[in-house]
C-alpha cells in the first residue's frame, strides 16, 4: 500500500473510537483488510463478491484471522449484514471497478453502505480519476490520457466494463442524494505513470490477446507498442489523480 493512501486511511481510524466494526469494500488483493486489521481493537467484515483465497491466506498469516470475517457478497445486495450495524466503511479502488453496465450501479453499492452503517457511521473512499482535457498540461501527460482511453476501449471490447470514470464530485452529489452529510473530498496524487506505466502495458497486452479479430488486434498492439515509445520518451505524468471522499450518515 502505497504511503499517502495509509495516511489517509490511519486518519479515517482516528475518527473512530477502538472498539468498532469495520466494513472492508470490497476484499480484493487484501492489502487493505490487512492494513485495518492490523490497525484496529475491533473487528473488520470484507466483503467480496469474488474472494481469493490469496486474500484470506494474506491474513491467516499474519495470526489475524480472529479479527476478520470474509464474506462473498455483491456490495448492492449484502443481505448478511444488519441494518445500522456497522461504524466504519472503507472503499478503497471500489468504485472505479463497478462494472458500469449494470444501471444505477453505484447508486445501488451507495444506498446499501447508507442501510449497514450506524447513526453518525463513517465512510471514506479511496479512489482514481483519469486526467480530463484542463488537467492536460504536457506531452507526457497526453500519452498518459491517450493510454487510459486504449486501456479502457479494449478492456470493453473483451467485456470487462469496470474502469469507469467517475469524478469524486459526482460520487458526493450521489452521496448527499441518499441522505450522506458532511461529504467531502480531496486529492492525494500519489500515482504516477512513469512507476506504474510497465505494468500498465503489460495489462493491456492481457487484454489484446483476448481480441477475437486479428486486424484489430494488431491495431490495438501497434498503438500498445507506439504509446510505450512515447512514455519512455516524455517520461513521468499524473495519469489519474487519487482522492479520498469522506462522508457520515
Amino acid at each position: 500500500m502505497k504511503e499517502a493512501i495509509r495516511t489517509v486511511l490511519h486518519d479515517f481510524l482516528d475518527t473512530l473510537d477502538e472498539d468498532v466494526k469495520i466494513l472492508d469494500a470490497a476484499t480484493g488483493s487484501g492489502e487493505t483488510t490487512l492494513e485495518l486489521a492490523q490497525n484496529i481493537h475491533g473487528t473488520i467484515i470484507s466483503a467480496d463478491i469474488d474472494l481469493l483465497p490469496s486474500a484470506q491466506e494474506k491474513i491467516r498469516r499474519e495470526g489475524l484471522s480472529s479479527k476478520v470475517e470474509f464474506i462473498t457478497a455483491n456490495l448492492a445486495h449484502m443481505e448478511s449484514i444488519d441494518d445500522s450495524s456497522i461504524d466504519g466503511i472503507v472503499s478503497h479502488a471500489t468504485v472505479s471497478a463497478l462494472p458500469s453496465e449494470t444501471p444505477f450501479m453505484q447508486f445501488k453499492v451507495f444506498t446499501e453502505f447508507y442501510r449497514v452503517l450506524k447513526p453518525s457511521g463513517a465512510l471514506i473512499i479511496i479512489d482514481y480519476y483519469p486526467l480530463n482535457e484542463v488537467e492536460i498540461k504536457n506531452k507526457a501527460d497526453r500519452i498518459a490520457q491517450e493510454a487510459w482511453r486504449v486501456y479502457k476501449a479494449v478492456a470493453e471490447l473483451v467485456g470487462d466494463s469496470h474502469h469507469e470514470e467517475i469524478p469524486p464530485q459526482r460520487i458526493i452529489e450521489l452521496l448527499e442524494w441518499i441522505g450522506f452529510r458532511e461529504c467531502t473530498y480531496r486529492k492525494i496524487s500519489e500515482r504516477t505513470q512513469s512507476t506504474t506505466f510497465g505494468e500498465y502495458v503489460q495489462s493491456m497486452q492481457e487484454y489484446v490477446k483476448k481480441v477475437e479479430d486479428t486486424d484489430l488486434q494488431k491495431a490495438f498492439q501497434k498503438k500498445i507498442t507506439c504509446l510505450n515509445e512515447q512514455e519512455k520518451i516524455h517520461g513521468k505524468s499524473d495519469y489519474s489523480d487519487t482522492y479520498c471522499v469522506w462522508a457520515k450518515k
